[in-house]
């Protein structure tokens, strides 16, 4: 099997990631790998309170980030990318207590 894997996390990015891979492997599909909310590791792109808090959005709000990304910038692609996997950890501090997750404990 010879396709790209992407990781990609801001809508800035993710919706260049089909241009990108058209232009520079068009002839290999790609995956993307791992998309959810916005990061953390990005100051240009990530949502910060006082520059050191990372903002916490609400489960319903990520929920939606999650299916605006899939139904904009995957599903339209179908046949060109792989799908897409929703990341998601659950109970883990990265960046926030539930960052990456649409519920904690």
């Amino acid at each position: 099997v010879d396709i790209m894997a992407v990781n990609s996390y801001y809508e800035e990015q993710i919706s260049q990631l089909s241009n990108i891979t058209q232009k520079f492997c068009p002839d290999r599909p790609y995956l993307v790998s791992e998309f959810g909310p916005k990061g953390y590791w990005d100051e240009n792109f990530s949502d910060w309170i006082f520059d050191s808090l990372v903002v916490e959005r609400s489960d319903w709000s990520k929920a939606g980030f999650y299916a605006d990304q899939w139904n904009q910038f995957i599903k339209p692609y179908q046949g060109r990318n792989l799908g897409g996997m929703a990341f998601c950890w659950r109970d883990r501090y990265e960046g926030t207590a539930s960052c990456f997750g649409i519920t904690d404990e």
